[in-house]
């Protein structure tokens, strides 16, 4: 992993920690402007995911994966709208101990994805960029 990676992957997860995901942070800050939104995307080394933001929180299942149709969650999650009309949002996914990072551009079509993933031989860092391939929006 290069020195830059790193330093991304490093401002990612000390943004998780800080105050404006934690339980103190101002509730008028985030949006649920996600909910009812449903994307598709595929990241660089070819995975896609399927992905829906819901008032009960992210749904989403692994398309390229070994059971497409099989989903995960929901997750609550916390998202913020940046200046620029993006979506910076993150959730835990209790009982298996993955903690993921998005960065939503709906207008660009780009996802940023970081996450730390724990499976039973180890821990995976996960740090992409995707295509949104799809975007569906629904009242919530």
């Amino acid at each position: 992993m290069t020195t830059i990676r790193r330093f991304l992957l490093a401002i990612a997860l000390f943004s998780l920690a800080s105050p404006a995901f934690s339980a103190a942070s101002p509730e008028s800050e985030l949006t649920h402007e996600l909910d009812g939104t449903d994307i598709l995307y595929s990241y660089e080394d070819g995975s896609t995911y399927n992905v829906k933001y819901t008032t009960a929180g992210v749904m989403y299942r692994f398309v390229s994966g070994g059971a497409p149709e099989s989903w995960w969650g929901p997750f609550p999650y916390r998202a913020f709208k940046t200046p620029e009309g993006a979506y910076f949002l993150g959730w835990y996914e209790k009982g298996y101990g993955d903690q993921i990072t998005h960065l939503v551009d709906l207008k660009r079509k780009t996802l940023y994805g970081s996450g730390i993933i724990v499976k039973k031989d180890g821990v995976i860092e996960h740090f992409q960029k995707a295509h949104i391939d799809e975007i569906k929006r629904s009242v919530p």
